[in-house]
């Protein structure tokens, strides 16, 4: 996964309703960005790896 600053904004995380080890978060470099994206863990949040397969062009809110 990309390193993000350490005031990484988290927009927002969901947990998969069928496997609580799997979430989902929204994540961007600042407050706007075009270089944020949608991240998917499958080990409860213990690493993250990007999920969508396109290039983001604008900040992503929620997931």
């Amino acid at each position: 996964m990309q390193r993000f600053s350490p005031v990484t904004y988290g927009r927002d995380v969901k947990v998969a309703p069928q496997d609580a080890s799997t979430m989902y978060a929204a994540l961007s470099v600042a407050a706007a960005s075009k270089d944020g994206g949608l991240y998917r863990s499958r080990d409860a949040g213990r690493t993250w790896q990007r999920f969508d397969k396109v290039q983001v062009h604008g900040t992503i809110m929620s997931v």
